[in-house]
């Protein structure tokens, strides 16, 4: 018999024993089969292991996981089988799985050791952290003690800001196994003996109580609660002497007042000098003798609290006889108004221009028994903002009564205030993006009520503003629609909450996509590429979901580049239980997880610029990659009221344009501007602010 005919029935030999596995059938279900042809390769071993493994069927699994690791040893993500075909394998990690399932733990975690040291992945993980948990309910592994904590903010803690940078830190000897913060638990890949979480929160003006758990291998858990207060308002100045505007021919005059905040005031001073001093006094009085030049005379109160606000107050007085003319010109409503004495109907809507001298008109004009309020002077915004870039606004000013100053309510919310003819408020207030309505009122203590209202059209753009656009194109797989569904659901939501992402809504997909379009993104990086042409999308998340037994999924996700077609990276998660929904949450959370840590938020500035190329001041050190984005935004200057020095607006930022990462090196990276805003006025320049999107 020829060699050929020899070759062609051992050929034929090899495909019928390809065709002709034995099923294993438990619960109606076939288990022991390979989706495709059955080679007796390393990739089909590994697959038909998976299958019995799926079926509880461990003897059989063990055996096709070692034929598999005899052709390929090593455990990798996208291993080619031949021609173009790849497939995610693992035979370590799903030995190590098998072993645990057959109690025999020093081969499981033999191996699922061995599967981290080649490649991590988050179902090695999982059931790593099971078979020292079964080690522990063997008595093989002993635990001492419980976690210990350590959390950044101390208990009492007053901080002048909404967000709150907050470090924890967590060790055990066994393996930190979970931590959360107010309930939500931080994510972790596996456990581990000690763990460093950075995290942030933002809390509303008041006190909060953070509660921070961690909890081990063993269920042994630890648990600390610190209080921390949210102080956005400055504290507020009553002025009982001098009276406003006074004019005197003294030589000096008395300054007497007093100062009150919810949290503490430490100090007050008079231009500069140090009139009371405190550990956190709730009202602190504070009285000087101030020596008097001729003219106009002008006072510095600033006083500060705890968390560090400053509300700073001007008391002028006038030395000079009451005849000069400044004098006449500080009391021009009362002597206007002696011989005319206008109705107070008049001035219901006073002119924009001049709020508080027409205020003051109607205040001593008033002859129908109405009682007119005091007059609001506001410092900022004295007018309607329309182009607006901070996420607070500062709301400050001076409120004056013919009596006493009774309340301030700024924003809805009332100032703790010392009753006084004048008094200095200063709050911060949160503004959304767009139109915002800001009202100040003020009553005295006859019941005269007076109010200022601006609006505000919010457009704030901070260096965390600035955000890649991500779509999440879907998950796909030999899974049931409603679980994968769910976590694409779910994983939006997670980006989303973060804001640390421009997240494409699925119905602005569907705009521009049919189901068939992107369930071709799915498979198919060059399909994802021509996609991004037409959807406003940077990156791309696209998904294959697996399923492990009848509850386990296993996610895959790459992330495209949709200018390029590259993949910047693979993420991946694991579910033990489909039908828990805090576990499809904490996989979705994974995903968003591992996103925000492969684009890590860099600021930096620019070192040089030629053209449209930008050299920028980090690299890898930072965890620069290249294909990412960056964003050069310019500074304008802070707002500073000329009077008192007060910063009432920091400086806010407008972004310049938006650049590509070329070439990076270790500490530096060239950029190619591919978009500038506006008309373009604003050039790039050496020193300008830039940051990572």
């Amino acid at each position: 018999m020829s060699r050929r005919v020899i070759s062609a029935l051992f050929a034929g030999l090899m495909i019928v024993g390809c065709a002709t596995q034995t099923p294993y059938v438990r619960d109606g279900k076939t288990y022991g089969v390979t989706q495709g042809v059955f080679r007796g390769r390393w990739w089909s071993y590994c697959e038909r292991g998976g299958s019995f493994l799926d079926g509880g069927f461990h003897e059989e699994a063990e055996g096709d996981f070692h034929k598999a690791l005899v052709g390929r040893s090593r455990d990798t993500w996208q291993a080619r089988t031949y021609g173009l075909h790849f497939v995610e394998y693992f035979p370590n990690r799903e030995l190590g799985i098998t072993y645990y399932e057959m109690g025999r733990l020093d081969e499981a975690e033999q191996y699922l050791t061995a599967s981290l040291e080649q490649v991590d992945t988050a179902r090695a993980h999982h059931y790593l952290d099971e078979v020292r948990k079964a080690q522990i309910a063997q008595g093989r592994l002993q635990d001492a003690r419980e976690p210990a904590l350590a959390a950044s903010i101390h208990d009492g803690a007053v901080l002048a800001a909404r967000q709150v940078p907050i470090t924890i830190d967590a060790s055990d000897d066994l393996g930190v196994a979970a931590v959360s913060v107010n309930g939500r638990r931080l994510h972790q890949r596996g456990s581990a003996a000690s763990v460093s979480f950075a995290d942030e929160l933002v809390l509303a003006e008041g006190t909060h109580a953070i509660r921070i758990n961690a909890a081990d291998l063993a269920d042994k858990a630890a648990a600390e609660s610190v209080n921390v207060t949210i102080d956005l308002t400055g504290p507020a100045i009553g002025i009982f002497e001098p009276a406003p505007d006074l004019v005197t021919d003294a030589a000096a005059i008395r300054l007497r007042g007093a100062t009150l905040d919810r949290n503490g005031v430490t100090s007050v001073l008079v231009d500069n000098r140090v009139l009371a001093q405190s550990t956190g006094d709730v009202r602190m009085p504070f009285e000087a003798e101030l020596a008097l030049k001729n003219g106009a005379n002008t006072f510095i109160v600033t006083a500060t609290d705890v968390a560090g606000n400053e509300t700073r107050m001007a008391v002028s007085v006038y030395k000079g006889t009451q005849s000069a003319t400044a004098s006449f010109l500080m009391h021009l409503p009362e002597e206007l108004l002696k011989p005319l004495r206008f109705a107070h109907v008049n001035f219901i809507d006073p002119p924009r221009c001049y709020p508080p001298l027409a205020r003051r008109f109607a205040m001593l004009a008033d002859t129908s028994g109405a009682a007119a309020g005091p007059a609001i002077e506001m410092k900022f915004p004295k007018e309607s903002l329309d182009d607006y870039r901070l996420r607070d606004l500062t709301v400050a000013g001076t409120v004056k009564a013919a009596t006493t100053v009774d309340s301030v309510i700024v924003a809805g919310e009332r100032i703790e205030l010392v009753p006084a003819p004048m008094v200095e408020f200063n709050k911060r207030v949160p503004v959304e993006r767009g139109d915002n309505l800001i009202a100040v009122r003020a009553q005295d203590n006859h019941g005269g009520l007076t109010e200022e209202t601006v609006s505000v059209k919010s457009k704030y753009f901070a260096l965390e503003d600035a955000r890649m656009s991500v779509a999440v194109m879907g998950f796909g797989g030999p899974v049931e629609d409603n679980s994968r569904t769910l976590l694409r659901q779910l994983t939006e939501q997670q980006l989303f909450e973060r804001e640390r992402f421009d997240i494409v809504e699925r119905e602005r997909l569907a705009d521009v996509l049919t189901e068939q379009q992107l369930s071709e993104a799915l498979g198919d990086p060059d399909s994802a590429l021509r996609l991004g042409k037409v959807i406003p999308a940077q990156v791309f998340i696209v998904g294959q979901v697996v399923a492990h037994g009848d509850a386990g999924l296993e996610v895959f996700a790459d992330v495209i580049s949709t200018e390029t077609s590259r993949k910047f990276a693979k993420l991946d998660a694991f579910i033990d239980n489909r039908n828990d929904r805090a576990k499809m949450e904490y996989g979705a959370d994974a995903i968003a997880d591992a996103l925000v840590e492969y684009f890590p938020r860099v600021p930096g500035e620019v070192l040089g610029a030629s053209g449209k190329n930008v050299i920028l001041d980090f690299g890898e050190k930072q965890g620069i990659r290249a294909d990412t984005y960056v964003v050069l935004v310019h500074e304008d200057p802070p707002f500073v009221d000329e009077t008192t020095g007060e910063v009432l607006m920091p400086g806010s930022y407008a972004a310049v344009g938006r650049g590509v990462i070329g070439r990076v090196l270790e500490d530096r990276c060239q950029a190619e501007m591919v978009e500038q805003e506006g008309d373009g006025a604003i050039g790039v320049e050496k020193g300008m602010p830039a940051v990572t999107m």
